[in-house]
């Protein structure tokens, strides 16, 4: 009994203790450091019972981050990499080799995020996963992460709340798809990130061996109509309406660049006049353009890229977009089909013309029309298998019609756009994403040239068409090897067929018969995106392409890198370097006053060289606490055989493109200063080009370097959205570009027929610059539960000349059939249009 009474005693005493330091929080942080002296450090500076041999720790190199932990989790983290345990006997922590057992397998989280209204994918949403130690789900995620988790804040000493670093992070593919391999069993948070979005938290438990997939669902944040709130992209092209110029690269000419639509390539997708915006926005779900680095997915031309992906259908109910207005009218509608399978189509009519000058007489002297329809059809198949079948059309036209009885020159121009494709993506292994399509893209030009009031000639009329058709397959494949390294490669097949006849009256040259020409594209890619340290990423690939055509092939091996670097919070570095080769030209010369569209594309032969271009970019980004971003961009960029062409009053009828080809260089330089802000009650962007371009070929001037006539030296864009007052939104946007060189100026001629060297002044002249400027009032409202946008806008300020209304002159330049004056009336002079837009079952205002 007394025994009894003594133990119960000392049980007591032992409970009345204070707390011994092991069992106080810890906070220590320490980076790379040897494991012994981390155990010392708790030993001396904690007062932690730590036992260990030397041996065992030995050569270990770990980092501690702990911020009010208990020592068991310290342990866990600190020990997690380096094959020991640990183990608590009484009060004390034995540090020991862990037994010579297999490890457990880890496992691999994967998933796709989408929009909780549209259930579209959102590309470029961080991917971040945390340890669970059971701590509040602020305190590990940070306090906007923890937003709306209904749990209270947990602050650290400072009485900040204190986020825990991720042990993985990642980011989405444009179709919204992301993979975590390399995962050791146990409990996490995922929490993933997006601007325009609130953050998301799911709880995770990776079982040894384990693939779990986690769909994530965004929601949008709630749109205040004290502030607007637009995506970067938006900016970058248009403040109201959609993409209304394409993509735009410095010093290179537009039919240059790369269009996509659902990774199908479309030739030459721009409207007249750039007042019918290049896509209707409704239809598009992403836009990622691109003027430097460009990945080596992507070839074949030395300008940028813009891939556009489009929506594909909400599953929840049938919804859309209605818009008429002065220039064109719009319909975008998408919902559920059956079962697993949504569609979107959507419509656009332009008429641009009724909004021209009229002739005194009665009846516009243009007429000009723009129409697309946009469909696409998506099948879910099971897990993330995704089956789209995407469909695009766009035919526009121009006729005009003299004004007077004297000598002129009616056009009559036609192009057209087409294409199909069916594409299926999805997961194989948890960590490998793939892509596989294949389809048909195809491209059509007619020209019409009815010369008015010439009798002594007959009144002739000239007539050019062109058509060019690929069908193609690819297959594309993205993997998650580990945290560092996301390989990705790929595969495509190309068959261009090309026919037509194009006379020599629309291009001042040759005669270019095609009964048919059909040649063959295969590429090979690859690219690996290393993240060399957490704040440098590099991404190091190649690209080869071979180019078959009836008298040869042609190969060639691009290598692209480009480098990504964060030196301190806020600021960004980047630089690439870019190699591209192109086989398939847009035809395009110096000295002939044209502003067609793109006619003809013509392929690499043994008479026509492919292009090489090589280019270097460096710029920084710097981030403002108020959301402005300031950045400047450098690039320098050498082209081989680029391509010119000779001219000739009389054309010998035997020649073709190939005989009158020539090959030379050019060098583009250049800087770029951008300011952007995309949050805020103020939202723009402010974007200066200053850039130099020559070409040199020895057959033209003299063999001396001229400016060719698309390049703009200076160029100045600005575009700003405001919110004035609930409801009512202010936007403005304006384009100035100095003038455009070169008009032809005769320098002298030896007299000799194609081959013979001639000489001109091709710097001697300079073509109109350019001048755009809109402003626009919107007025959001409600009819019934209907959210409805109306716009009101001064379309052009300065006006927007018709550049397809010539009148024929005599011209000193022996050289030419024809030459042409453009009129100087404008086609759309400060004139004020007028658009509504309905949004039926959207949810918000996209």
């Amino acid at each position: 009994m007394p025994v009894t009474a003594a133990l119960t005693a000392l049980a007591f005493l032992f409970m009345a203790l204070p707390a011994t330091a092991q069992d106080r929080p810890i906070t220590l942080k320490m980076d790379r450091y040897k494991l012994g002296a981390v155990c010392e450090t708790l030993v001396t500076g904690f007062d932690i019972p730590l036992v260990y041999l030397d041996g065992d720790v030995r050569d270990k190199i770990v980092s501690v981050d702990c911020d009010g932990c208990t020592i068991e989790q310290l342990l866990d983290d600190m020990l997690e990499e380096t094959g020991l345990t640990w183990k608590r006997i009484n009060r004390q922590y034995v540090i020991s080799k862990r037994a010579a057992v297999e490890p457990a397998p880890r496992g691999t989280l994967y998933g796709t995020v989408r929009d909780s209204v549209t259930g579209e994918p959102v590309a470029g949403a961080a991917v971040l996963l945390y340890h669970d130690h059971g701590d509040d789900l602020r305190t590990v995620l940070g306090s906007d992460a923890g937003a709306g988790t209904g749990t209270d804040a947990v602050t650290g000493a400072d009485g900040r709340i204190v986020p825990s670093p991720p042990s993985k992070t990642r980011q989405t593919n444009g179709s919204g798809f992301f993979s975590l391999p390399d995962i050791s069993p146990g409990k996490y948070y995922l929490s993933v990130r997006m601007i325009g979005y609130r953050p998301n938290s799911t709880p995770c438990s990776v079982e040894p061996g384990s693939s779990i997939e986690v769909p994530v669902q965004l929601v949008e944040k709630e749109i205040r109509m004290d502030e607007v709130v637009i995506r970067g992209w938006r900016s970058a092209f248009s403040i109201s309406e959609a993409v209304s110029h394409g993509v735009y690269v410095p010093a290179t000419p537009a039919d240059q660049n790369q269009y996509f639509i659902d990774g199908v390539r479309i030739y030459n997708p721009s409207h007249h006049g750039a007042l019918v915006s290049t896509f209707s926005e409704g239809a598009l779900n992403d836009i990622e353009p691109r003027s430097g680095g460009i990945p080596p997915a992507y070839g074949g031309r030395i300008g940028g890229i813009l891939d556009l992906s489009l929506r594909e259908g909400s599953m929840a109910r049938l919804s859309g977009v209605g818009t008429a207005g002065t220039l064109g009218s719009s319909i975008m509608l998408n919902g559920p089909v059956a079962g697993a399978t949504t569609f979107m189509v959507s419509g656009r009519q332009g008429y641009p013309s009724l909004t021209g000058p009229f002739d005194p007489g009665g009846g516009p002297l243009s007429d000009a029309h723009a129409s697309e329809i946009l469909s696409k059809l998506t099948l879910r198949t099971s897990g993330t298998g995704r089956l789209f079948l995407t469909g695009y059309f766009g035919r526009d036209s121009y006729g005009n019609r003299p004004r007077s009885e004297s000598a002129a020159l009616a056009n009559h121009l036609n192009w057209r756009n087409a294409a199909l494709s069916l594409r299926w993506a999805g997961v194989i292994p948890p960590s490998l994403f793939v892509q596989v399509s294949g389809g048909f893209t195809g491209y059509d030009f007619t020209a019409t040239h009815d010369l008015m009031n010439f009798v002594a000639l007959g009144n002739p009329s000239y007539r050019s068409e062109y058509r060019i058709g690929d069908f193609h397959m690819r297959a594309d494949a993205e993997h998650y090897y580990d945290d560092w390294h996301t390989v990705q490669g790929g595969v495509s097949v190309v068959r261009h067929g090309m026919s037509g006849s194009v006379s020599p009256f629309t291009i001042q040259g040759a005669v270019l018969p095609w009964d048919r020409s059909t040649s063959w594209e295969l590429s090979v890619y690859m690219q690996d995106q290393w993240r060399v340290t957490s704040d440098v990423l590099a991404e190091i690939g190649m690209r080869a392409t071979s180019f078959v055509t009836n008298d040869g092939s042609r190969s060639g091996v691009d290598p692209r890198f480009s480098i990504f670097v964060s030196p301190a919070d806020r600021v960004g570095v980047h630089a690439s370097l870019t190699s591209v080769t192109q086989y398939l030209h847009p035809y395009r010369n110096s000295g002939i006053f044209l502003f067609y569209p793109t006619i003809f594309w013509y392929p690499s032969d043994s008479a026509v060289d492919p292009s090489t271009s090589h280019q270097g970019t460096l710029g920084a980004e710097y981030s403002f606490d108020d959301g402005f971003t300031a950045g400047i961009d450098a690039y320098y960029r050498l082209t081989k055989n680029a391509h010119e062409f000779l001219f000739d009053p009389n054309p010998d009828p035997s020649i073709t493109l190939d005989d009158v080809a020539l090959s030379g260089t050019e060098k583009a330089w250049g800087v770029q200063l951008g300011l952007h802000r995309s949050r805020g009650v103020l939202t723009g962007f402010l974007r200066y080009n200053l850039s130099w371009l020559t070409r040199r070929f020895d057959e033209l001037n003299g063999g001396l370097p001229f400016v060719p006539r698309f390049h703009r030296r200076h160029e100045v864009a600005a575009g700003l959205e405001v919110a004035v007052a609930p409801g009512w939104t202010l936007d403005a946007l304006a384009a100035v570009a100095s003038d455009q060189s070169p008009s032809f100026n005769q320098k002298g001629e030896i007299a000799g027929g194609f081959g013979g060297v001639r000489e001109y002044d091709l710097n001697g002249g300079r073509l109109a610059g350019f001048q755009r400027v809109e402003v626009g009032v919107t007025k959001t409202f409600a009819a019934g539960r209907t959210p409805v946008a109306l716009t009101l806008r001064m379309v052009n300020a300065y006006g927007l000349v018709d550049l397809f209304d010539w009148q024929l002159t005599d011209t000193p330049d022996l050289r030419q059939m024809w030459t042409a004056e453009v009129r100087q009336a404008s086609l759309f002079p400060k004139y004020p249009t007028l658009n509504l837009r309905v949004y039926i079952n959207e949810g918000t205002m996209r």
